[in-house]
């Protein structure tokens, strides 16, 4: 499973990422860290469901979270043949 952990943006990754990998947790290699703020960052990691678990006594990690693999927008550029072509169409009212 797809995760994203949270730790505080000067928290070695390297070290880490070794510390995750004794405990079955590896770095996901496709979805680089991102900044949150000037305080957090966010990793993407590869683990089992029961990483919450595994993760409870590393204080170098504030959050765990489910990834979610939605596309929150439509990566398909807008032409004439396509244009407004889905919310157009949807019912509007309650």
């Amino acid at each position: 499973m797809r995760w994203l952990i949270t730790t505080s943006a000067d928290t070695n990754l390297e070290e880490l990422e070794q510390r995750l990998g004794t405990l079955g947790i590896r770095f996901d290699r496709e979805t680089p860290p991102v900044p949150l703020g000037e305080d957090e960052q966010v990793v993407g990691v590869v683990a089992p469901a029961d990483v919450n678990h595994r993760l409870a006594d590393d204080e170098a990690v504030l959050g765990v979270y489910p990834d979610s693999e939605y596309e929150l927008y439509d990566a398909t550029p807008a032409t004439p043949q396509n244009a407004g072509s889905k919310e157009s169409e949807a019912p509007h009212g309650s």
